[in-house]
């Protein structure tokens, strides 16, 4: 009786064990794509930092939104949304706000 209360707990703490093993596998790979996704979303976001007069972007995994930061003199803040949007939705964010904010050079700025 002994042995047999002995081996049911060394299969439940082997089965504990393995389910723990196999849940940090999975969060590890999880959390390695988010993070491909970030960084590819950024290299693509960049390229757009190029073509428009933008001063700043950054986005907040936490409040699920893209904060981006161009001067006051650019006409086509629609245009950058829209870009961003698009590249967002690429990159499976789609749940996150874009937001274009003008501001003066020199003005601070949050992420």
């Amino acid at each position: 009786m002994k042995k047999l209360k002995k081996r049911r707990f060394i299969i439940i703490l082997s089965l504990l064990v393995g389910g723990f093993i196999l849940f940090s596998v999975y969060d590890f790979f999880n959390t390695q794509k988010k993070e491909e996704q970030n960084l590819a979303f950024m290299e693509e976001s960049r390229e757009l930092k190029k073509e428009y007069d933008i001063i700043s972007f950054g986005f907040r995994p936490d409040k699920k939104t893209i904060n981006v930061y161009v001067p006051l003199e650019e006409k086509s803040q629609s245009e950058i949304a829209t870009s961003f949007e698009r590249i967002s939705r690429k990159y499976g964010m789609e749940d996150f706000e874009v937001k274009v904010k003008a501001i003066k050079k020199g003005d601070p700025y949050e992420y």
